[in-house]
């Protein structure tokens, strides 16, 4: 895969997660990812050491499973792609698309967040269960819906999500995309509007500061900030997938 290329796994593929270990880190590359850690939290305090997943291993089976192997890890452990000689981790994440009739909702992140200001699909970094407990994707839509209703203030049944798109992003990290039941684009709006209100109101920051919707790449031209690398591909990959759907649904009507 060439290095700044999204790589489209099988959307369809039912999935297995596996846990193991974290593997060991190089105390030398530990001493500087703590070092950059401590920096970045001086530079932006709102940021968090959080529980994160980190993929180690993909095995696909043709016409069967895709096999992720995972671990435990925290947040810090994505500054080793900082570090000279050091193993990134690959970061399992989960993103939702929108739809409306005007387009899917895209979101500007805001300036503090790792994104740093760019234009992309709500999602976020997945959290592992609980010890002891095993991962699934009943777990990775629950967690898609919750980043969903934090970011947009759209509340969605995770039960009601779609999986359209499960990807490799260029530096490795896996991603699950997700459709959400349609709305209108003023009931979309009108809800964002009151979420960013209320989280104001509470004093707690925003992490979308805008919302565009885009129904193609050229929807993108416009845009004050940049786009993540990804998004074109996936809005393309979203159409190809909505309207393969539209002909199966107009196939059984005939």
């Amino acid at each position: 895969m060439p290095k700044d290329e999204i790589r489209f796994l099988d959307e369809s593929s039912p999935v297995v997660f596996t846990e193991v270990p974290e593997p060991a880190l190089d105390p030398d590359h530990r001493g500087t990812m703590n070092r950059l850690w401590q920096e970045w939290v001086e530079r932006n305090p709102l940021v968090f050491d959080g529980a994160a997943v980190m993929i180690t291993a993909i095995t696909e089976h043709e016409g069967g499973p895709i096999e992720f192997a995972w671990a435990r890890t925290t947040y810090r452990r994505h500054l080793l792609r900082d570090v000279p000689a050091a193993t990134a981790p690959a970061s399992l994440f989960v993103a939702n698309a929108q739809p409306t009739p005007a387009g899917v909702a895209l979101g500007r992140m805001a300036s503090w967040t790792a994104s740093g200001a760019q234009w992309l699909f709500p999602g976020g970094t997945m959290e592992p269960p609980a010890e002891g407990q095993p991962l699934s994707e009943k777990l990775l839509r629950i967690h898609a819906a919750r980043e969903l209703a934090e970011e947009t203030g759209i509340s969605t049944d995770p039960a009601d999500l779609r999986r359209w798109a499960l990807v490799r992003n260029p530096n490795g990290n896996i991603g699950f995309f997700y459709s959400a039941p349609a709305l209108t684009e003023d009931t979309v709006r009108q809800v964002f509007t009151r979420h960013l209100a209320g989280q104001q109101q509470r004093g707690e920051p925003a992490e979308l500061t805008h919302l565009h919707f885009a129904a193609a790449a050229h929807d993108l031209d416009a845009l004050d900030a940049p786009v993540a690398e990804t998004v074109p591909a996936l809005l393309a990959r979203y159409n190809a997938v909505a309207n393969a759907d539209l002909d199966r649904e107009g196939s059984t009507d005939r």
